[in-house]
């Protein structure tokens, strides 16, 4: 991941990551969150963005040190959305300095040239017993199929992103970090038919 791609985005369109606002995505995000992490908690905030995400859970109690790779998502982020804890961070190749109770990351290991650095740093970073919330997108969704099959790739593969999962994959790959109790959750119109249908993949998962 180079943080000059991300630098740029973040200059040039103040929003990107974050153009849906506060929307039945965001508010599935929230859910999980609130089921899984209790207030008062430390929890990470991994691939931040300019912080929409943080500052909800921050406003509900919880101490939210959110990071990201890109010095102007941060700098947005302070300035935004004030209250948690804003660090620029290479959570691809640095280790985090401090232990969390819990973390979330979203939209973020599609961008992770070393994805499994980036799981094993998230684990080594949590007290034992905390929970990782993530996201990752499904590559057998039958739509992104489709769009492969004709070959429709722009709108979902692009410069930053560059690896994509099926649930058996992303359960290896957090098993492999050292996660256990994993759960994936599909979401969207078609959830009720299981994770291998949805577009978007959620992963709960403990130390």
């Amino acid at each position: 991941m180079k943080s000059e791609i991300y630098d740029k985005m973040f200059l040039e369109d103040p929003s990107y990551g974050s153009r849906r606002g506060f929307d039945e995505i965001n508010k599935k995000r929230m859910a999980l969150c609130l089921q899984y992490f209790v207030k008062g908690q430390k929890i990470a905030d991994i691939g931040c963005g300019y912080g929409l995400q943080a500052k909800h859970l921050h406003e509900r109690g919880f101490n939210v040190h959110a990071f990201d790779f890109s010095e102007e998502a941060i700098r947005i982020a302070k300035n935004k959305n004030k209250g948690p804890f804003y660090k620029r961070l290479d959570f691809e190749n640095e280790r985090f300095k401090e232990k969390f109770e819990g973390a979330y990351s979203f939209d973020v290991i599609e961008h992770i040239h070393n994805f499994p650095k980036y799981l094993q740093n998230i684990h080594d970073s949590l007290k034992i017993g905390g929970y990782l919330i993530l996201t990752a997108p499904n590559i057998l969704a039958p739509k992104t199929r489709l769009k492969m099959l004709f070959g429709i790739v722009e709108e979902f593969a692009s410069i930053e992103h560059i690896h994509f999962f099926s649930p058996a994959s992303l359960s290896k790959a957090l098993r492999k970090a050292g996660f256990k109790e994993i759960k994936i959750i599909g979401s969207g119109r078609v959830a009720f038919l299981g994770p291998r249908y949805s577009g978007c993949l959620y992963a709960v998962c403990k130390k």
